[in-house]
C-alpha cells in the first residue's frame, strides 16, 4: 500500500475552518506555520519520504539536481553505447532496466562489456523519449569529494568505492559538478516532501492527520500568546496537550506493520542495486 500525501495549504484549509474567527481576522500566519509542519515531517522520519531516480544531463561541468533532492542513495556514471527504438508513443522521459534477455528480444545489440556485476543478472539502464529508447549499458564508478559525503547515505558505492575514478563529482544542496564537461549520470535519491511546484506535502494519513494539526494549531496559538493581547491561554494549553496525544499516535504508525514493510521493500530494492553493482567495485 503506497504511502499518500497532501499539501499543505490542504491541511491549512483544515485548519482555518477550526479556527473561524482567527481566520477571517486575518491572524494567522502560513509562514510561520510552514517551519512546524516541516519540523513535524522530520520528527515522523525518513521512512514516510520517498525514493526516486532519475538521469543528470551534465553541461559545462555541471548538473542542477532534482528540486526534491534530499539525500542520495548511489550515482554512477553512465554511457550510450548503443541505441534503439524500443518502443513508439511514450510521452516524457523515464527510467527503467532491461535485462539483457529483454534487450536481446528486440533485436538490439548487447555489449557484454557493460556487465559490473559478477551475480551474472546483468542490467543495463535506459531513457525514453517519445520515438525511442535510449540504452545506457556502461557504468562507470565516481569518486566523491569528501564535502560531498553529507548528502549521501553511508551505503552509497561512491563513498565505500576503494578506488580512484577519473569521474570525480562534488555535490552542494542544488548543483553537481564534475570533471567533465559533458556527460550523463544515473542518480537515486531520497525525496524531500514537495511536489513538482514545490509545495510541500505533509502524509496523509487518518492516524497522523491530527498531529499535523494540533502542530499548526499550537503554533497559531504560541503566536497569538506571545505576540498580541488575545485571550488564548486556555486555549493554547489544551492544544499543545492535544498535540501531544497525537504525536504519540502519528509515531506509532510509522513503527506498525504496514509502513515497516514498505521500509523493508524499498531497503531491499536498495541493498538489490547495490548487490548488483558495488560489488564489481570494492
Amino acid at each position: 500500500m503506497a504511502l499518500k500525501y497532501k499539501t499543505f495549504d490542504e491541511l491549512m484549509a483544515s485548519v482555518k475552518s477550526d479556527l473561524p474567527l482567527y481566520a477571517d481576522n486575518n491572524l494567522i500566519n502560513d509562514r510561520t506555520v510552514i517551519k512546524t509542519i516541516r519540523t513535524v515531517n522530520a520528527d515522523l522520519g525518513l521512512r514516510i519520504y520517498g525514493t526516486k531516480d532519475c538521469i543528470l544531463d551534465v553541461k559545462d561541468y555541471k548538473a542542477d539536481l532534482p528540486k526534491d533532492f534530499l539525500k542520495g542513495i548511489t550515482l554512477f556514471m553512465i554511457f550510450e553505447e548503443s541505441a534503439g527504438l524500443l518502443s513508439g508513443g511514450i510521452h516524457g522521459t523515464s527510467i527503467r532496466e532491461y535485462s539483457r534477455e529483454e534487450l536481446i528480444s528486440k533485436n538490439i545489440p548487447v555489449v557484454t562489456d557493460g556487465c559490473v556485476s559478477s551475480c551474472g543478472e546483468c542490467s543495463w539502464f535506459t531513457r525514453s523519449y517519445s520515438q525511442k529508447e535510449l540504452i545506457y549499458d556502461r557504468v562507470e564508478q565516481v569518486t566523491l569529494t569528501n564535502n560531498s559525503f553529507q548528502h549521501f547515505y553511508d551505503g552509497c558505492p561512491a563513498i565505500s568505492f576503494n578506488g580512484k575514478s577519473q569521474y570525480q563529482v562534488d555535490l552542494n544542496s542544488e548543483t553537481l559538478h564534475t570533471n567533465v564537461s559533458k556527460g550523463t549520470i544515473y542518480l537515486s535519491y531520497v525525496s524531500d516532501l514537495v511536489n513538482e511546484n514545490g509545495e510541500l506535502l505533509i502524509l496523509d494519513h487518518p492516524i497522523s492527520n491530527d498531529y499535523y494539526e494540533w502542530a499548526a494549531k499550537v503554533k497559531i496559538l504560541e503566536d497569538l500568546y506571545y505576540n498580541s493581547e488575545a485571550d488564548v491561554e486556555r486555549k493554547l494549553a489544551d492544544a499543545r496537550n492535544n498535540k501531544t496525544i497525537a504525536r504519540s499516535t502519528a509515531i506509532s504508525l510509522i513503527v506498525n506493520p504496514e509502513i515497516r514493510e514498505m521500509n523493508a521493500y524499498r531497503q531491499n530494492l536498495i541493498n538489490k542495486f547495490y548487490t548488483k553493482y558495488i560489488k564489481y567495485y570494492v
